[in-house]
């Protein structure tokens, strides 16, 4: 082979030699519909998040009181101070056994009032 060729054979051996590594990947190492659909790349979220007067924001978050329950949050985002706005001790419905979970919620415009979104289902 003419010097000037090596190069090109090389190359070529080099991306063959890739491929054949991708095709001995195992099955965990593979991207598939099935991985897809079980939802392995699904990412963690955090919310939802509203804006509440001036710098400071509110979120769900997971409670440290009760088990699989979110607490309502306010943050300041200038300081980052949180505190506690409605526990999830306080979303427990007489006769329930744990508290309601919180889909959602909106502000009052005219106040300190908040609905909260809750118990979906399909109609």
């Amino acid at each position: 082979m003419p010097p000037a060729g090596r190069p090109i054979a090389l190359a070529l051996l080099a991306c063959f030699s890739l491929t054949f590594d991708a095709l001995g990947q195992t099955e965990a190492g593979r991207l598939t519909l099935d991985r897809l659909a079980q939802g392995e790349f699904q990412t963690k979220t955090y919310g939802p998040i509203r804006w509440a007067s001036g710098s400071s924001y509110t979120i769900l978050e997971p409670s440290a009181s009760a088990k699989e329950a979110q607490d309502l949050v306010l943050y300041d985002a200038a300081s980052g101070k949180r505190s506690v706005v409605v526990p999830a001790g306080r979303l427990v419905p007489p006769g329930a056994p744990a508290p309601i979970e919180i889909e959602d919620f909106a502000w009052s415009p005219a106040g300190p009032q908040v609905l909260l979104y809750t118990n979906n289902q399909k109609v």
